[in-house]
């Protein structure tokens, strides 16, 4: 799960340092913006205000090599950026204190600057009162006719990650009979306030075929399944989990072959269910996942020949799953 907290606690804007905004989102497992305040106040003297003009953007993620996170400054632009990318995610959150401590005094240094250049050169009107001076951020003083632009923090990108996979399955979808299967699937996942993922798959199965009524009894099917998982659980630093609804729609041919009365039925396969699913890093690439599940088929077949009742759709129908998956970017 991901977690953006966007406005810090009020507690945070008491002080006497120069203000900023502090807009910062991790997974649940990584420090909060409390103890990112607390590594970073060592090495800068910063108050965080919600109200402040200066926006400091810490973001992290996770993905298969690791913890990435992101800091920029923003004024009336972003003032440059750093990356760091490590396996935990406390070693990315220390390292992003110390370099937003160093893009803030650097800001504020180049502030101070300019304020004194400004008063130094501008000469005094010729008539009429000085202009009225308030201390500014860093106490020097500052003319309070010089505003500076009115900025609006950019909206936070939503970070995307495709994914390609291959599983091996079995799905009770013939009665008693066990239809086994492989499948392939693409995946979008949405990290946004919590991490989501749509998935597409397709899937070819069976049933060995098995002797019934002096001939021998075929089911075969293909069908797509599509899955939404609104939110991954981060169980473990490379563990995760999720629950997915999930809906399935193909065809299913049944055939009795070899024997008086033998038929062949081709039957439309509708069902919804869901399934719950653990993904773990196999490696830096690939990850593991199994999955797990159960599925209500909409439309009842019952495949009877002269013979008599060769097999009957379940109620409900348990599938599980074993699966690759390759992040593509």
């Amino acid at each position: 799960m991901i977690a953006v907290l966007l406005s810090p606690t009020p507690t945070f804007a008491a002080g006497n340092g120069p203000r900023a905004r502090l807009v910062y989102s991790a997974p649940n497992a990584c420090p909060n913006e409390n103890q990112f305040a607390m590594l970073l106040a060592p090495h800068s003297d910063v108050v965080f205000d919600p109200a402040a003009s200066l926006t400091l953007f810490v973001r992290i993620t996770r993905d298969q090599r690791g913890h990435r996170g992101r800091v920029s400054l923003v004024a009336s632009k972003e003032e440059g950026a750093r990356e760091v990318i490590a396996d935990r995610c406390e070693d990315v959150v220390r390292g992003l204190a110390l370099f937003s401590a160093i893009a803030l005094d650097a800001h504020f240094e180049h502030r101070r600057k300019d304020v004194q250049k400004d008063l130094e050169e501008e000469p005094l009107a010729a008539e009429g009162p000085p202009p009225r001076e308030e201390p500014g951020p860093t106490g020097v003083p500052m003319r309070s006719p010089v505003a500076k632009p009115a900025v609006i923090a950019p909206a936070e990108a939503e970070h995307h990650r495709h994914l390609l996979g291959l599983v091996l399955g079995q799905e009770d979808a013939a009665g008693t009979r066990l239809v086994r299967y492989l499948g392939a699937f693409a995946e979008l996942e949405i990290h946004r306030t919590w991490r989501t993922s749509l998935r597409a798959s397709l899937n070819v199965g069976g049933v060995i075929p098995q002797s019934f009524g002096g001939g021998a009894l075929w089911l075969g099917m293909g069908w797509t399944r599509l899955d939404v998982c609104p939110m991954w659980a981060e169980l473990a630093p490379t563990l995760l989990a999720s629950l997915c609804p999930a809906g399935e729609l193909g065809l299913q041919r049944a055939a009795l072959d070899g024997a008086a009365g033998g038929a062949a039925r081709v039957r439309p396969w509708i069902s919804l269910g869901g399934v719950g699913r653990l993904r773990t890093r196999l490696g830096h690439t690939v990850e593991l996942e199994t999955s797990g599940g159960v599925f209500a088929p909409l439309l009842p077949f019952d495949f009877r020949t002269l013979s008599g009742l060769a097999y009957t759709t379940p109620r409900v129908g348990v599938a599980v799953e074993l699966g690759l998956v390759v992040p593509l970017f």
